[in-house]
């Protein structure tokens, strides 16, 4: 009875998450309640503007956001320290901005709290990069109302580089998110490897990633498939949360669990998976996705899943499942993989951080140039590891000048960029 409640009340909330009934809410109660000055950016208009499917109406939303005298208040820290974020390029000239990445809202949201932000923002442009998507937030508001030059955004997905121009004329979108910085080294030895792993799934232990999917079309699968659930617990959500959903399905027995598995474990998991389940219906761009195609991993994922990296998938890196079809059938057709080293191969030709540290460059410059600025150095090639972005050699003595002029004139402490061992 206990394992029959807890199948239904999965079904129950999965389908109210994909009828969006949580936005049309938000949606409502921004209509119908006009907010007082100096509320805004209010979480209620933050999940309204993420559900709002009228660009006039987000517009709106907007609008008053941004005429909220409390968004440009000044920043009241003398100091701030950031861990996920980098100086790519120190500045050069008055005309030539140095480039700070930044990663997190909770690091932008320090970032702005610097007493010395806008003049820091004069020497040097912002590239932010959204944990989800819609990439709305109080931070990323707080940003484009206090910039006075242009600001990068580096969205989760290309949908919303489509929203970039409703944040203002400062907000330059560019086709990157987080999923974009996977080295192209990430996994030296993918083709070395057995894939004893059939199904692998790579995620944290939250609601939102759907464990359950995959133990659901488990129960209609042969016992015989190898099947690993790899992560870390999250908030409330431990072991036992998605031992108990396994068990109410059945097939608790088929499977093995790592939790908090270290960097060498990930990666030698992902070089000996067959194919890796991404069953999120939304988040940001799913950094495991990019690993897993590095690896070699085929990657199965919903056809109609808000997940950026969903832009990776093509005929040779992954399969687009039916989420209103049986999963098991689908699961057991993506197991046929031709060539494991083909899927390594694509990845690194076409979205290894290498390739894509050239792209961001070039669009750089020439953004740069058409805004009537100039460009004479390049930005330092990176790559991001647990979040931390670091250099594929040295950091250049220019570099280490740049972090050191921002923590003096500034305030800003940011980590160095040595290379992850």
């Amino acid at each position: 009875m206990r394992n029959a409640f807890l199948r239904s009340k999965l079904h129950v909330l999965d389908q109210l998450k994909r009828r969006q009934v949580h936005g049309f809410l938000y949606r409502a109660l921004a209509r119908a309640h006009p907010v007082l000055p100096g509320t805004y950016p209010s979480s209620m208009l933050i999940n309204a503007l993420m559900f709002e499917p009228s660009r006039q109406r987000r517009q709106s939303y907007l609008k008053k956001a941004f005429g909220d005298p409390a968004l440009a208040l000044s920043g009241t820290d003398d100091t701030v320290t950031l861990e996920r974020a980098a100086l790519i390029k120190p500045h050069i000239a008055p005309k030539e901005r140095g480039i700070i990445v930044v990663s997190f809202e909770s690091q932008l949201e320090k970032l702005l709290k610097l007493k010395r932000f806008s003049a820091l923002e004069e020497k040097y442009a912002i590239a932010f990069m959204p944990t989800w998507q819609p990439f709305y937030s109080k931070p990323l508001l707080k940003l484009a109302a206090r910039v006075s030059g242009d600001f990068f955004l580096l969205p989760s997905s290309n949908n919303d580089l489509l929203l970039c121009p409703e944040l203002g004329p400062h907000c330059v979108g560019l086709p990157f998110s987080a999923a974009s910085w996977v080295p192209a080294s990430f996994a030296p030895d993918t083709d070395k490897k057995a894939r004893s792993i059939d199904f692998l799934m790579l995620a944290n232990f939250s609601t939102y990633k759907r464990h359950w999917k995959l133990f659901e079309a488990l129960a209609s699968i042969r016992s015989n498939v190898n099947v690993v659930i790899a992560g870390r617990p999250l908030v409330n959500r431990t072991l036992q949360s998605l031992k108990a959903e396994a068990n109410a399905f059945g097939v608790l027995d088929r499977l093995t669990f790592e939790v908090d598995p270290s960097d060498n474990r990930v990666a030698e998991l992902l070089q000996t998976a067959k194919v890796v389940c991404a069953l999120s219906q939304r988040e940001g761009a799913y950094i495991a996705v990019a690993e897993a195609m590095m690896s070699g991993a085929r990657v199965a994922m919903f056809s109609d899943a808000a997940i950026g990296a969903r832009d990776f998938l093509n005929q040779v890196t992954g399969v687009l499942l039916n989420q209103d079809e049986p999963l098991a059938p689908q699961l057991m057709q993506s197991l046929g993989v031709e060539s494991h080293e083909a899927i390594s191969d694509w990845a690194r030709r076409n979205i290894a951080a290498e390739v894509s540290a050239a792209s961001l460059n070039e669009k750089l410059r020439t953004h740069s140039l058409q805004a009537g600025m100039t460009w004479t150095r390049d930005i330092t090639p990176f790559y991001c590891k647990n979040f931390r972005f670091h250099q594929t050699g040295a950091e250049s003595s220019l570099l280490q000048t740049g972090r050191i002029s921002l923590a003096k004139e500034y305030g800003l402490n940011l980590p160095s960029m040595a290379p992850a061992e």
